[in-house]
This record gives C-alpha cells, sequence and structure tokens, in this order.
C-alpha cells in the first residue's frame, strides 16, 4: 500500500511538474510574454476552470448504465464543512505567518506580504491537478464511490475561498504600511527607469528638497532649468556628483558633466519636453520648494482612493470559478435542468442541449494544462525579478517556503486524523474524497492571484516580494509536493 500510494504521489506531481515546465520553457524562449500570461490567465479564470466546475458538478457518464446518475448534492450534508473549511486553512496560515514574522523579523512593509502567503492557498490549479490525477490513478481500499472525482468537492471549498482571498487579502495587502522611499538617505539610491513615472513625478513636484542652498545653490531660479527633468537620477553618492551632503532629495547633474550613456538618456528621449513657459513660471519653481513630502512608490491614501481599492476588492469578490460552481449546483439540484445538458435516464448522449454541454465539457479539458503552464511562466518571471531592490532576503524566503509547505501539511494531517477519529462520521462511500479535498488545500503553494491583490493594493513594491515569495515555492514544490501528498493520501485512507 505504502508504494501505491508514493506511486501516485509521483504520479500526480510529476504530471503538474511537466506541465509547469512547458509554460517556463515558452517564456525563456520569448513565445509567452507578461502579456499573453496574463490572457492565458483570464482565459482559465473567466473561461476554463468555471466551465471545469460546472461541468464536474452536471456530468453524468454517457455508458448505457441503468444506474441513477451520481450527484453531489446527495452528499452535500455530509460534506458542509467544505463550505466553511476555508476559513479554518485561513487561520492556521495566519498563524504560520505570525510565527515566520516573529522568528524573520522582516521590515514592517512586508509583514502583511508574508502573512498573505503564507494564508491564500492555491485553490484553483494546483490541487485541481493533484486530485484529478490521484483520481485516475489511485484506487483506495474500501467501498467507496468511483463516479465521484474528488475535484468535484473541491468545487464546494471555492466557493468561499475566493470571498476570502480578495476581502481580507484585499484589507492585509491594503497601502496603509509606508513602503521603501525610493529615495535614499544613505549610500544606495533606487535608480528611475520609467521614464513616464519619473516625468510625471517632476510634474507633479512628487519629490523633497529639504533646501536648495543645500544642494550648493544660492537661488531657487537655476540658470538652466530644463537640466532638472532630464537628468533626474539616482546616484550611488552625493558625493560623486561634488556634494559634501547627502541630505538632498533631488538628485542634479550639469549638463556638461552627463556621459552620452547616462541612464536618463532613455527618459528624454521617451518623454515630452517641459514647455519654456512652464519652466520659466514662478509657480513652478514655488510649488518645487514648498514640496517636502518624500517620495514613495505606494498609492495616494486619499478617501476615493480606497473607496476605488474596496470597490475593486468587492467586485472581485464573487470569482468566476466560485459562480460556475455555484450554477452548477443550481443544475445539478433541479432533475430537469440537468436532462437538459446531459442524459439522465438512457446515459446514451441523448440530450437535448447535449452539444452546448461537449463544448462546455472541451473547454474544461484545457484548464489544467493551461493553467500549470501560467504557473510555469510565473515562476520563470519570479527568478528574473530576484535581486531588486524590494526583494525579500533569504531567510525570510526560506522560512515562508518551510512554513507553506511542510509545517502547514503538517498542522493540517494532525488536524484530518483529530477530527475524523474522534469527532466526524463520514459515510464510506465518499470519505476518500472528503478528506483528500481537505488536505490537499493544506499542501498548495500560494495563489498566483495574490500578487494582483498586492500590486493593486501596495503597488509595484510588494508584488515583486510576492513574487519571489511564490516563487520560491514552486521550485521547491516537485520536491515537497511529493512527500506531503503521499502524507495526504496516506491519512485519507486511514
Amino acid at each position: 500500500m505504502i508504494l501505491e500510494i508514493f506511486k501516485a504521489a509521483i504520479h500526480s506531481v510529476g504530471t503538474a511538474t511537466t506541465m509547469t515546465v512547458a509554460g517556463v520553457y515558452l517564456h525563456r524562449r520569448g513565445m509567452i510574454t507578461s502579456e499573453t500570461k496574463t490572457g492565458m490567465a483570464r482565459y482559465t479564470q473567466q473561461i476554463a476552470i468555471p466551465a471545469l466546475f460546472f461541468s464536474k458538478i452536471v456530468d453524468c457518464p454517457q455508458d448505457f448504465s441503468s444506474d441513477q446518475c451520481p450527484n453531489i448534492l446527495d452528499h452535500l450534508g455530509d460534506a458542509w464543512v467544505l463550505l466553511v473549511w476555508p476559513l479554518y486553512v485561513l487561520a492556521v496560515g495566519l498563524l504560520v505567518g505570525w510565527l515566520v514574522i516573529r522568528i524573520t523579523q522582516p521590515p514592517v512593509w512586508q509583514r502583511n506580504c508574508v502573512l498573505a502567503a503564507t494564508a491564500f492557498a492555491n485553490a484553483m490549479g494546483m490541487p485541481i491537478t493533484l486530485l484529478d490525477v490521484i483520481g485516475h490513478n489511485f484506487q483506495p481500499p474500501g467501498a467507496y464511490n468511483k463516479l465521484l472525482d474528488p475535484s468535484m468537492f473541491q468545487s464546494i471549498y471555492v466557493i468561499l475561498n475566493p470571498v476570502l482571498q480578495w476581502g481580507l487579502g484585499g484589507w492585509l495587502l491594503a497601502n496603509d504600511v509606508e513602503l521603501p522611499s525610493t529615495t535614499s538617505t544613505t549610500n544606495q539610491v533606487k535608480t528611475i527607469n520609467d521614464g513616464e513615472h519619473a516625468f510625471t513625478r517632476l510634474r507633479r513636484n512628487n519629490f523633497s528638497i529639504p533646501s536648495l542652498e543645500d544642494a550648493g545653490f544660492n537661488s531657487i531660479r537655476m540658470n538652466n532649468p530644463p537640466a532638472v527633468r532630464r537628468n533626474l537620477y539616482s546616484i550611488p553618492s552625493l558625493e560623486d556628483a561634488g556634494f559634501a551632503d547627502e541630505r538632498t532629495g533631488l538628485m542634479i547633474q550639469t549638463r556638461g558633466t552627463r556621459g552620452t550613456d547616462s541612464p536618463t538618456t532613455e527618459i528624454s528621449e521617451q518623454t515630452p519636453p517641459i514647455s519654456d513657459d512652464e519652466e520659466d513660471s514662478d509657480s513652478y519653481y514655488e510649488a518645487i520648494n514648498n514640496n517636502t513630502s518624500t517620495p514613495s512608490p505606494q498609492k495616494d491614501s486619499t478617501p476615493n482612493e480606497i473607496l476605488r481599492v474596496l470597490s475593486k476588492i468587492a467586485s472581485k469578490a464573487c470569482q468566476p470559478p466560485a459562480v460556475g460552481a455555484m450554477l452548477g449546483f443550481v443544475v445539478a439540484s433541479y432533475a430537469p435542468a440537468r436532462g437538459l445538458f446531459v442524459d439522465l435516464r438512457n446515459r446514451a448522449d441523448n440530450a437535448p442541449l447535449e452539444w452546448i454541454f461537449d463544448g462546455i465539457l472541451t473547454l474544461a479539458k484545457s484548464a489544467i494544462p493551461v493553467n500549470m503552464c501560467v504557473v510555469g511562466v510565473n515562476l520563470s518571471i519570479a527568478s528574473q525579478q530576484r535581486g531588486s531592490n524590494e526583494s525579500v532576503d533569504n531567510k525570510t524566503i526560506l522560512a515562508v517556503v518551510l512554513g507553506k509547505m511542510l509545517i502547514m501539511p503538517t498542522i493540517g494531517v494532525l488536524t484530518v486524523m483529530i477530527l475524523k477519529t474522534y469527532f466526524w462520521d463520514i459515510p464510506e462511500s465518499i470519505q476518500f474524497q472528503f478528506y483528500l479535498v481537505l488536505l490537499m488545500n493544506f499542501i498548495t503553494p500560494t495563489a498566483n492571484v495574490v500578487m494582483v491583490i498586492a500590486e493593486l493594493g501596495s503597488g509595484e513594491a510588494a508584488k515583486n516580494v510576492m513574487a519571489s515569495l511564490i516563487g520560491y515555492q514552486y521550485v521547491v514544490a516537485p520536491f515537497l509536493l511529493s512527500l506531503t501528498v503521499m502524507l495526504c493520501v496516506w491519512a485519507a485512507i486511514m
């Protein structure tokens, strides 16, 4: 039995890894760009995964059998705990994240990212892939119902899960913690690479000058105003630019000392010039001199901005996969409606709208491979972004990976073993599928959608940190998942 469990674990993880490697290969060869990846991710979220859940719930094997078609709603009374199980998984994840923070002491602005990385597991692509492969390649002992696919029970789990991800996740990653400044009082100052972004900041006077006299100027009206915009970039030390004091927030270099290969050349070439009238106006320089706010990548925390973020979170809370699952439950709960899509009487592919269901079923088959390719692309992108100034340090990454991929699965297995031994009495026909779904949501890496939530709430810096935390989980997933999947299968049949 142990050997069979090990083979099932290796088979499921190997299948997922193969599809993930395909995504890495396509991205490294330039066949899938970030824009293409975004389109693929939207396709799986908006079309393929909703179709998968809908078809799993509504489907009935068309094998000319005289037996009654299986219906997951017949077991909903026994499996109702799956509706609220995301709350427990979330609570355990937050506890593990809190322990990681206590041990590693990351910067304050990264702590909510750590909590989100441990709290919100991938409940779509990865567990669906593992459940599908295990369900087709492992036959547990006992009188379990072979017609009930484990991923059917996962469709119950995902009803509440996206609400928690976008609700609590949006609150955790909201822009209420000051992120690292784009300028620094130390010798290392971040280079402004985005020309359009730098131009926008300059025009809005979103930088700080404690005193122009500190920078060596005796007058606000400089002799060569265009140099302000053309030469706004960061340098390792103000002493390198001829200044003895590093308190200045604006980096200025004279036109005569600027090289042709200056990193600001691209900025001046790509952005339209400020008009002479605008440069010569007194209000232009007064605004610069009066603005003493420290620049930050975080968004404006105005009431309108907060309402915009909350509105965005609310609109995202009811995700298409959850809608697809709920529509499936509605159709499956009413036999005449279900009979329009699948032949319930003769099970001979002769339903009136069978052609529609066949189309949905075909779309559903693309959900797993496309989603795993997207995971591979995200992994490739995260590995290339490693090393940026906002990246989380190695000890925090290691703690998050161990906490998410080893500690949480251990807690999940212990919890399920205690509940099934002393509290629950689940029918034998669904025990394997039920317990497997409970456990599978403890072992998967962080959901990729958390990066989107981070960018929405806290901006690019938080998104890059989340990319590092998630990316390294997928790097070790082929090795650690083989162990944790085997542990979950063993716990599900015990």
